[in-house]
């Protein structure tokens, strides 16, 4: 998965001197110069770098002889030894070949030295003023770089040592959303003994001290002798998507049982299309979205990021979407990783402006659901050469990433703390378990978390059928209604403040137990909401109103008692009309809606039938409520 690509300078072809045009009066020099073309031509490059380097020897300031190297360095990949020909002859004679000046600047550019870039743009088009268009891009481009430079992020790496990292590369850190469990890539050895290397994946757990334990091959039949990588771990750590590339790169998934990863399962269309690189993938916390890296038609060049949606009732992959020219460019954007707060997304592009090759940005949905312009994570976390791969824990306060630095062995995984600036949006966690009612076996169940505030879903997920699980993040200080449904199922409804006490380490636990539809099953309506010693229904109530609307229209032959309920505080006679005059509001709302009036019957109780006693606030407001009873199936 890790290809760092040295992309071949674009050289003006010009006509080289001939006879006494040459800048070198010495015999021997033009003598050895000439074989030297002629060895260039038929692209005999290792006799040629000896012959050249010969005329060079027997003329120092042989001009021609320099920029034949430069060009013969350049086809040959060998940027250094490119910039030390070309400075060579640049020193020389800078106007000799007039495109020198813009080749140069390239070659510095991608080389991090951005202020000799400059210079050499500068210096080309001073010359050459028509041609200023050639090197406006690479000149914007190094004065951008520039101003990074100067501008350096507080950036403290931390290798994260040997039980993380090994003598081999490793790369592609994944991590669960409770912080517990580290995946990463390694490029080792086959086990054939063929002294080739295969990319697989290790698993790392935190003990009791908060330290990683010693990194082991993931267990089950995912390491193949193939290549697999570029991994993201579901928020509950439970399942994971990762690339596999089999001619073409695919995305496949699968899934932790028994403390054994299931045999991979290529994902199907619109993920994974035929004649195109589908990779890297990274899941949002509830399930729902799926990003990924691929070159598929209809992109904007090279590799684009795109977002696929799940429908969560049926589990399918229903929809494919690019995200579109503010995210995407006509070079590569790749490596995405969207963080546990389903808003902040990382990716690594060299089509943004940065300091070379692929740096890491950040965007970030709006209010409109629109990504913003990204923002480059800037010196040092980006350098000259190639970044991607950066994943942050859910509390946003580590990140990490793979680097190539001297105290370190090849590509090796650090740890450090963004800058607040470029943290993604604090969230805070909660985490359930879904079960029958009657017999407390684990149910697979649709999990919606709504805004109350807003109305907006912010987690649309199902809990898994083998344990009922289900986690997720949240933004923090935020009332939300939770509704958990599943077929032949009443509905239960949670309604709770998400406040900065719930961390990853300690998230708001739910336990929700779902009644089985039956005559006589009743569950309470948690989110609606009245103003004091009123039944007008406050806006709040909607989530749960269109909730109970579902459900009846679902299940079209249910009949239902609305009933309210009050505490014991006022006269039994006005509690008895508030409550009734409180489940006929609902009543109307849900004929209003569409619903048959003869479906629905509204009861007032008052407070003769209280849950809990009425000694205190707390149990008062429990017993103020709505419910609703199957009276026919």
């Amino acid at each position: 998965m890790i290809r760092l690509t040295l992309l071949l300078l674009v050289v003006m072809s010009f006509e080289w001197a001939d006879g006494e045009a040459y800048s070198s009066t010495n015999k021997q020099a033009v003598k050895a110069y000439k074989e030297a073309l002629e060895l260039f031509k038929n692209r005999n490059y290792p006799a040629f770098f000896e012959k050249v380097n010969q005329a060079i020897a027997d003329d120092s300031t042989f001009t021609e002889a320099y920029l034949l190297a430069m060009q013969a360095s350049i086809e040959n990949l060998h940027e250094t030894k490119a910039i030390f020909y070309a400075q060579k002859a640049y020193a020389l004679n800078p106007s000799m070949h007039p495109p020198l000046a813009s080749i140069l600047g390239k070659l510095y550019l991608r080389d991090g030295q951005y202020e000799k870039a400059i210079a050499c743009f500068e210096y080309y088009i001073s010359n050459n003023p028509a041609q200023r268009a050639k090197v406006e891009e690479p000149l914007n481009s190094a004065l951008f770089a520039k101003g990074l430079k100067d501008r350096p992020v507080g950036f403290v790496p931390q290798n994260l040592g040997d039980n993380i990292n090994s003598t081999y590369d490793d790369y592609w850190p994944s991590i669960s959303g409770d912080g517990n469990t580290f995946v990463k890539t390694s490029n080792i050895p086959r086990s054939d003994s063929s002294g080739v290397l295969q990319e697989d994946f290790f698993v790392s757990k935190k003990n009791a001290q908060g330290k990683w334990g010693k990194a082991i091959p993931l267990p089950g039949t995912i390491n193949t002798q193939s290549n697999e990588g570029a991994q993201s771990l579901t928020a509950d750590g439970q399942g994971m998507y990762f690339t596999m590339c089999i001619n073409e790169c695919s995305i496949y998934y699968s899934r932790l049982k028994n403390g054994i990863w299931s045999d991979p399962q290529k994902l199907p269309p619109p993920i994974n299309t035929p004649i195109s690189s589908n990779k890297q993938p990274s899941i949002s916390s509830d399930g729902r979205y799926l990003y990924f890296t691929s070159n598929r038609r209809g992109g904007y060049g090279g590799y684009d990021l795109y977002v696929a949606t799940r429908d969560m009732e049926s589990g399918e992959w229903i929809d494919v979407k690019n995200l579109g020219p503010k995210v995407n460019t006509s070079r590569n954007d790749v490596s995405p990783f969207i963080h546990f707060d389903g808003q902040t997304l990382y990716f690594a592009s060299d089509g943004h402006r940065g300091l070379g090759g692929l740096d890491l940005f950040r965007t970030r949905l709006d209010g409109n659901e629109e990504w913003s312009v990204p923002v480059n994570l800037g010196y040092p976390i980006n350098t000259k050469g190639e970044e991607q791969g950066i994943v942050i824990s859910a509390d946003a306060k580590t990140t990490y990433i793979a680097s190539s630095r001297e105290e370190g062995r090849g590509l090796d995984i650090y740890s450090f703390e963004l800058p607040d600036t470029l943290k993604p949006n604090v969230s805070y966690y909660l985490k359930g378990i879904v079960v029958d009612a009657k017999t407390n076996k684990p149910l697979a169940a649709e999990v919606v978390l709504t805004n109350l505030k807003t109305g907006k879903e912010e987690f649309v997920s199902s809990s898994y059928p083998d344990d009922g699980a289900f986690f997720t993040s949240l933004p923090a200080a935020t009332s939300y209604a939770l509704q958990v449904t599943r077929k032949g199922y009443l509905f239960n409804s949670q309604s709770f403040l998400l406040d900065s006490t719930k961390t990853i380490q300690n998230p708001l636990e739910l336990r929700i137990a779902l009644e089985p539809m039956s005559v006589g099953s009743t569950t309470i309506l948690r989110n609606i909401y009245f103003d004091v010693n009123s039944y007008s229904l406050k806006k709040e109530s909607e989530v749960e109103l269109k909730t109970l609307v579902k459900l009846l229209n679902t299940n079209p032959t249910l009949w239902i008692e609305l009933s309210g309920h009050t505490d014991n505080s006022g006269s039994v006679a006005f509690n008895n009309s508030l409550s009734a005059n409180r489940a006929k509001e609902v009543v109307k709302y849900l004929i209003a809606n569409g619903i048959d009036k003869n479906r629905l019957r509204a009861v007032g109780y008052g407070s003769s039938k209280p849950i809990v006693p009425n000694n205190s606030i707390e149990n008062k407001a429990k017993n103020r409520r709505t419910e609703f009873m199957v009276i026919y199936k």
